[in-house]
């Protein structure tokens, strides 16, 4: 059996009657829009970089040791940190850390010639 026969199609696409069932059963030939990531979820996305992990944990153990001014420093990093890549993505700029930004894409890596 062809694909022709079981979709009920011809050389020139499928029928009418064909075409109104599958718009009705399976909605509009469109991809769905997603809405953006908010603020939050940006910076929370933000923080799986190594070197702000880093800070962080730095940030926890001066604040434990009541360090106040190393602690002051270190989250002031941080939030500039931050607000670099923010101001640096908005404005379409390439940074070599973006891809932490945007967590589907992926690091592609360079395979030598054999």
């Amino acid at each position: 059996m062809t694909i022709t026969a079981t979709a009920a199609t011809t050389s020139a696409g499928l029928t009418e009657t064909e075409a109104a069932r599958a718009l009705e059963q399976h909605g509009p030939n469109a991809i769905a829009e997603t809405a953006p990531p908010g603020i939050l979820p940006r910076v929370l996305m933000q923080l799986r970089d190594p070197m702000i992990l880093l800070l962080l944990g730095a940030a926890v153990l001066t604040a434990t040791l009541h360090d106040l001014t190393d602690l002051a420093v270190i989250l002031v990093v941080v939030t500039l940190n931050i607000a670099r890549r923010r101001v640096r993505r908005d404005r379409g700029d390439p940074w070599p850390w973006y891809r932490y930004d945007v967590p589907h894409r992926t690091r592609q890596r360079a395979r030598p010639d054999r």
